[in-house]
């Protein structure tokens, strides 16, 4: 009589809860590694994302190790173990991962390297065949001792930093005043290049090779040599025909002469400014619309002498209103509306 062998089922559960631990772990390294390399606004929303994908990581690594111990075996002290050094470590990962953030380099490991161990001591547990080829005792006094070392090496990193050490505290001091040094070294640098480019200019030069010096120290010095420069009509037309109106903030002080084309220049520039405040999902709507509100004395001064700038101000108007969600803006699209009533 044939009989059938009996296999027992393989650990669904076990797996699937594998799974989304190594999403959550992959959240949470994706967004620890990169928290260096954003702005500061940027490094807020990674640090809230490797946060939260690290307590559910945790949450989901008790989990596997409750499977693991109840499911399959796992000794009594190591499962006491576990129960004091799993919090433990997640204390530890967050330790070192603001160690990372400030330091770089080894911290990184801890966070990476203690799911890894967790979630394999879980499977370990759950696992008769790996049970059969690694003996309890080893594979428990292994684990142990690597979360105790990993767990330990942040926290006692940290508290060493927040020792008083006079001669670690003098380096630190002489570094940052050797860095304080450095920049202010490229700065007087990157100021003494500017001056020279900017000595080289003359009438001769063309109105944008000003542009990017009026802002700052040479801003008086830059708005008086665009004034002599001989190609200023010209090259404000071509300009604004590029759609440069954010770089003419200050057209109306150039010594350029309102004619017919560089009337119908601006309007056409003025336009598709305009339609780049109309609301939409990916469009920065409100930053053009304060970027256009610069240009008011320049409208103002073109209608003053005779444009026609109706059709583009109807559009930034109506767009200005669309999207307004303050005074501010609110205001603007009125004095938007009274520049239209002017004749």
């Amino acid at each position: 009589m044939l009989t059938l062998e009996h296999r027992p089922k393989p650990p669904v559960g076990t797996y699937v809860l594998l799974g989304v631990a190594g999403l959550f772990y992959l959240l949470m390294l994706v967004n620890l590694v990169d928290i260096g390399d954003v702005d500061p606004a940027g490094r807020g929303l990674n640090q809230a994302f490797a946060a939260l994908a690290g307590l559910l990581l945790w949450i989901v690594l008790a989990i596997l190790l409750v499977v693991g111990g109840v499911r399959g075996h796992m000794p009594l002290l190591a499962a006491m173990a576990a129960a004091i050094l799993l919090p433990a470590s997640a204390v530890a990962a967050i330790v070192a991962a603001e160690l990372y953030e400030r330091m770089g380099g080894w911290p990184i490991l801890v966070p990476a390297l203690l799911p890894l161990v967790f979630a394999s001591y879980a499977l370990w547990a759950r696992l008769p065949q790996l049970r059969k080829h690694f003996p309890a005792l080893s594979t428990s006094a292994f684990a142990g001792v690597a979360v105790l070392v990993m767990t330990a090496g942040p926290l006692a990193a940290t508290w060493y930093a927040d020792q008083p050490d006079p001669t670690r505290r003098a380096r630190l001091a002489a570094e940052e005043r050797a860095q304080h040094e450095e920049r202010q070294r490229q700065a007087v640098a990157i100021r003494s290049r500017e001056a020279a480019a900017f000595a080289k200019l003359g009438p001769d030069s063309s109105l944008a090779d000003y542009l990017p010096y009026l802002h700052g120290e040479h801003a008086q010095a830059a708005l008086i040599g665009i004034r002599l420069v001989k190609s200023r009509q010209a090259d404000a037309v071509a300009l604004l025909r590029q759609g440069r109106l954010g770089d003419l903030a200050h057209l109306r002080e150039f010594n350029v002469e309102p004619t017919a084309e560089l009337c119908q220049a601006y309007g056409k520039a003025l336009a598709a400014a305009a339609a780049e405040v109309a609301p939409s999902p990916h469009s920065a709507y409100l930053s053009a619309a304060m970027a256009l509100e610069r240009q008011l004395p320049n409208i103002t001064w073109l209608i003053g002498v005779g444009c026609d700038l109706a059709e583009p101000l109807a559009l930034l108007e109506t767009n200005v209103r669309a999207v307004a969600d303050s005074p501010r803006m609110t205001a603007f699209a009125d004095a938007l509306a009274r520049l239209r009533e002017i004749k």
